[in-house]
């Protein structure tokens, strides 16, 4: 089980891109009307209808399973999920399994925790397995996801598929399971203090060298053990934290971009904007004009990278 989950969101993350993105995220182009329920066995609901005031996440872990939201129908198979929004009617309609269980990971996003449930679909019915409550900023990314999959701007493939890999890595370095052997255990531990010492640093420029001397490993070490337990390496970590800092920061047109290169810890404001257009695929200033008609007050944003419990 424990495998089958880390499997599919590190593959999500890692292969996930821009002119991909529809590959994975069912739901962010496919619009399939209601006549698709006739070979997709909406006749075979799974549940009743329900909708939430808070976000849902369907992720596919094995088979495939046929998904109502609103009016729509979608169909989803192993490595891809769908997001719904706040207040949107959806339903389970259909599952495929033959020789195998259907699996899918629910995650539900509030305002204060991310709910996760791992079910197993077969032909005696549903089995949840596995939850946890994760205390991580999921409610602010899903949501700037579901913005920009509804202005759907020129950039926005690329801010949504950043969001995407943020919150997946979230999940992956918050969800515990209870299988873990001790070595698991302190590894876990290990990652999870030298992250919570980057983001309450996020506006520093560290080292290789200041984060093993925080933990008290060698650096060629703690290399290693990042990747090992995160999938990405400790660069493209603190990179993604600082980068959704930044586009927090770009919705104050009162804090200029060498302000935000400084309060980030970049070298300059060109080192800044290389970044951010490597991750995004716009210059900050460009993305910081297409988006101003959207963007959230600066209070509401907050400081959701520092939030654990």
């Amino acid at each position: 089980m424990v495998g089958e989950i880390v499997d599919v969101l590190s593959y999500i993350r890692e292969e996930i891109r821009p002119d991909n993105l529809g590959k994975f995220y069912v739901n962010y182009y496919a619009k399939l009307g209601p006549g698709i329920a006739n070979f997709l066995g909406a006749g075979e609901k799974q549940a009743a209808a329900e909708f939430h005031q808070f976000y849902e996440i369907a992720i596919q872990i094995d088979q495939s399973s046929d998904i109502q939201i609103g009016e729509d129908f979608y169909q989803l198979c192993r490595n891809q999920f769908c997001i719904i929004s706040q207040g949107i009617y959806h339903c389970l309609q259909g599952i495929s399994y033959s020789n195998r269980p259907a699996k899918i990971l629910w995650i539900s996003v509030t305002s204060e925790i991310v709910r996760t449930g791992y079910s197993i679909y077969s032909k005696d019915g549903k089995n949840k397995v596995y939850g946890t409550d994760l205390y991580i900023p999921g409610n602010f990314i899903v949501g700037e996801i579901c913005a920009e999959q509804a202005l759907k701007r020129r950039g926005s493939e690329e801010a949504v598929t950043s969001y995407i890999k943020a919150f997946l890595s979230l999940l992956l370095q918050k969800m515990s399971f209870s299988s873990e052997s001790p070595g698991h255990v302190w590894m876990n531990a290990v990652v999870f203090e030298l992250q919570r010492y980057i983001k309450e640093r996020i506006h520093e420029s560290l080292s290789l060298n200041d984060l093993s001397d925080y933990v008290s490993l060698s650096p060629n070490y703690l290399s290693k053990l990042f990747k090992q337990v995160t999938g990405e390496t400790i660069t493209a970590y603190t990179q993604n934290m600082k980068i959704a800092r930044s586009i927090e920061y770009l919705s104050d047109p009162t804090i200029s971009l060498s302000e935000i290169a400084a309060q980030l810890g970049f070298y300059d404001q060109f080192h800044f904007s290389k970044v951010f257009k490597a991750y995004t695929g716009l210059a900050p200033s460009r993305y910081r004009k297409a988006h101003s008609s959207h963007f959230p007050p600066l209070s509401r944003v907050g400081a959701p990278l520092d939030v654990d419990a």
